[in-house]
């Protein structure tokens, strides 16, 4: 592990965040339907087992390295996301970069549960997409998501120009509909994704039965 990683600190970030995680699963927000429970319970139990899997390799030794080709994972995003398990390379092989984005993101060109990071002038937001072409996310960040809860990602909107449906665009002010209000983010500064979890765990299923 790199020395500038204090594993201490990723230890406890990491079993921090499957508390909450854990904690989440067993709550069921009002007016949640069965199939929305489900979805939602799936999205949980996948980031619980990234989750789990970073443990691992904080107990083995080997975090803060790429999972695929070993190379040396970018600091910030392990800050941003300490169960970051690989390098923008290998993610790009993958063919689901997370490199940040020039100007935006289409959400309809994603695949269901990819994650998208999305940074403001005065917060951070994460969504696991549920359906790209709907917008039906889970998101955690901000001021009115504390813990993972489901919203629509609408769109974005600026002084200057219409309102784009289904774009995540950088200055523009991110718009969303969740805790049954309609909720405007502040100007959008950068927005991040990473690989579907779901082909994550595709690859891992294929790969163990080569």
């Amino acid at each position: 592990m790199s020395t500038s990683v204090n594993s201490g600190l990723i230890w406890n970030k990491l079993q921090e965040d499957r508390q909450d995680v854990c904690e989440a699963m067993l709550r069921t927000s009002p007016g949640t339907t069965p199939q929305m429970q489900e979805s939602r319970l799936e999205v949980m139990q996948s980031r619980l087992n990234q989750i789990d899997d970073a443990l691992d390799r904080v107990a083995s030794g080997l975090f803060g390295f790429c999972r695929d080709c070993g190379a040396g994972l970018d600091e910030t995003q392990i800050e941003f996301d300490a169960a970051l398990s690989q390098c923008a390379a290998c993610e790009q092989v993958n063919g689901h970069s997370n490199a940040e984005l020039a100007d935006g993101l289409a959400i309809s060109t994603r695949q269901p549960f990819d994650v998208i990071h999305v940074q403001t002038s005065h917060s951070s937001y994460r969504f696991l997409l549920i359906d790209p072409a709907t917008g039906r996310s889970l998101v955690e960040g901000g001021k009115y998501f504390s813990e993972p809860t489901e919203a629509v990602i609408l769109g974005s909107s600026t002084r200057n120009a219409a309102f784009r449906s289904g774009w995540i665009g950088i200055g523009s002010r991110l718009e969303l509909w969740g805790v049954d209000q309609l909720i405007s983010t502040s100007a959008v500064t950068s927005v991040q994704v990473e690989r579907s979890i779901t082909e994550q765990i595709r690859s891992e299923v294929s790969a163990s039965y080569c």
